[in-house]
């Protein structure tokens, strides 16, 4: 053991006894039908809902997309946004418990599980233990989450959040949010990723919550960049739909792509099967599918 070491694994041990300590007695959650469902437990992002500066909301904030485990605060327990036990988590219930009665009533805190890694957080939900952070980014009273009718914009939630939120609970954290117009928010997600984090999900400040599927979400990830073959055209009374392309190994249907490309594929599609194009995309699905994808340009021979 070096010196420089002990330090970090006495951090560490303090840390586990910690969370021994603030989890008890506790152990495992049952799987129960939560009270105010079928309804979604929480927001999702679209699943094309990528930001472009186009799409940015005139009254807008950030907040740091943290690369864990999305999970929910309600009715005394941690669940994912599946509504099922996410016990990884349980050493964080005490604090969330102090935090909702320094509201003064029941509430249901949103929020992301992380572990050091994505990784290491999977593995938390895996064996039903762990010691990360409940990071929170939303808080709704709980009331208003049963019955899917809110009144208080994001801009309020968030101020109103950071009035009762402690700074030193050990695990519990709160992303700030950023006040980002179009301009502002490449640039601060530029500096997100040169720290090594994912990205920003950029939300409209004068929104209400909204349990489901929302369009008021926008993920701001670092665009990815790949070569892909064209093995297909989808051509439809005239019309260029879409191009199936390989990317990695797996076939993906892409439709965004310039106008020449567009015009020469509909003008001899044969001629541009077995073609590489340059694609670029902003995320991939569980299944390794690609989204936000997009054809840049063709790729010459001797590139």
């Amino acid at each position: 053991m070096t010196l420089s070491g002990i330090p970090k694994k006495i951090v560490d041990r303090a840390r586990s006894m910690l969370a021994r300590e603030e989890r008890g007695e506790q152990h495992r959650q049952p799987v129960e039908l939560l009270k105010g469902m079928p309804a979604a437990p929480e927001p999702v992002l679209l699943p094309a809902a990528h930001w472009r500066p186009e799409l940015h909301p005139k009254k807008a904030v950030a907040q740091l997309k943290v690369n864990g485990m999305r999970a929910f605060y309600v009715d005394n327990r941690i669940l994912t946004r599946q509504a099922l036990p996410l016990d990884a988590a349980l050493h964080c219930l005490p604090a969330l418990h102090r935090m909702e009665r320094d509201y003064g009533c029941r509430m249901v805190f949103d929020g992301e599980y992380f572990n050091q890694s994505y990784e290491q957080t999977m593995a938390d939900h895996k064996a039903g233990y762990g010691e990360g952070v409940f990071w929170l980014f939303d808080a709704v009273p709980y009331e208003q989450w049963v019955r899917n009718e809110f009144n208080q914009t994001l801009e309020e939630r968030l101020e109103r959040m950071s009035l009762f939120f402690r700074h030193k609970e050990a695990f519990l954290g709160m992303l700030e949010p950023w006040s980002v117009d179009k301009d502002t928010a490449i640039h601060t997600a530029m500096s997100m990723w040169q720290q090594g984090h994912e990205g920003l999900v950029i939300k409209d400040a004068t929104s209400l919550y909204h349990r489901g599927r929302t369009k008021d979400w926008l993920k701001l990830k670092e665009a990815q960049n790949g070569v892909g073959v064209i093995l297909d055209a989808v051509i439809n009374d005239g019309k260029l739909k879409t191009l199936i392309v390989r990317v990695g190994g797996q076939s993906h249907r892409v439709s965004a792509m310039p106008t020449d490309i567009r015009e020469a594929v509909l003008s001899s599609a044969a001629n541009w099967q077995g073609r590489r194009v340059a694609v670029q995309w902003n995320d991939t699905t569980a299944t390794g599918k690609l989204q936000g994808a997009r054809i840049l340009r063709a790729v010459r021979k001797e590139d």
